[in-house]
């Protein structure tokens, strides 16, 4: 596993730097199927993914019963987000909400014990996108709240350009349906940080999110846009 490192503007130290894991893709369930497949299991992959779904199934009814559910590679919790006035405070609807939280199983972080990591040193992709928080829920790189804020931070992220495709985007996986932020609902576009309003019609399911611009952070624009995509999923809950 090899790491990069990135300026840290937050410090004092001129030398802080943070490191981020090259991301090497992403897997889905029917990834993970393939793989157990060609172990040789005697298991089918209608069969693999039969089980999958109802073991899914039975952890999202004891999940909606409260119960914390040890499932995959994580143990699942609620929380309650937003603010309670007053000690007889009601559940609001449209300020509170029930978050899933996870932790990483022990099993999980025992196998991260073993991983060999190399750090690579600074980046020499100059363009990157770190990170997007959910203002209402809080969590990073984690969750989408239709009609909530985000923010997005980065290196040299800026919307710019006069080309047709730039803008902010998210797409729906997987059959890739996809939004465009408006500029009426974009707040702050800088280098370093952009805020949006997530739109209301978002339908349930993971999202990527990505930047397409001809930014360079000079008194030029590139020919071509480019395009930035977080490494992580977003995910809109029903």
């Amino acid at each position: 596993m090899y790491v990069e490192l990135y300026d840290t503007p937050l410090t004092e130290r001129v030398d802080d730097r943070t490191g981020r894991v090259l991301n090497t893709g992403s897997a889905s369930i029917d990834d993970l199927i393939a793989d157990a497949l060609s172990r040789g299991t005697d298991l089918s992959s209608v069969t693999l993914r039969a089980s999958y779904d109802l073991l899914k199934h039975c952890a999202q009814e004891r999940f909606r019963r409260a119960q914390r559910v040890d499932f995959g590679l994580g143990i699942f919790y609620l929380e309650p987000a937003g603010v309670f006035i007053g000690d007889a405070a009601k559940w609001n609807p449209l300020k509170n909400q029930l978050i899933a939280r996870a932790l990483p199983s022990k099993d999980l972080r025992e196998s991260l014990k073993s991983i060999d990591v190399e750090v690579l040193g600074m980046a020499k992709i100059p363009n990157v996108i770190n990170a997007v928080t959910d203002v209402f829920t809080g969590q990073e790189n984690i969750s989408l709240t239709p009609g909530g804020m985000a923010h997005v931070t980065g290196h040299k992220i800026k919307i710019a350009g006069s080309d047709p495709t730039v803008g902010l985007k998210l797409r729906l996986r997987p059959d890739s349906t996809e939004w465009v932020i408006p500029e009426t609902s974009i707040g702050i576009n800088n280098p370093s940080r952009i805020t949006f309003i997530i739109p209301t019609d978002l339908s349930a399911g993971d999202y990527s999110l990505s930047i397409v611009t001809q930014y360079t952070g000079g008194g030029t624009t590139l020919k071509k846009p480019r395009t930035l995509t977080l490494e992580y999923s977003l995910t809109v809950d029903e």
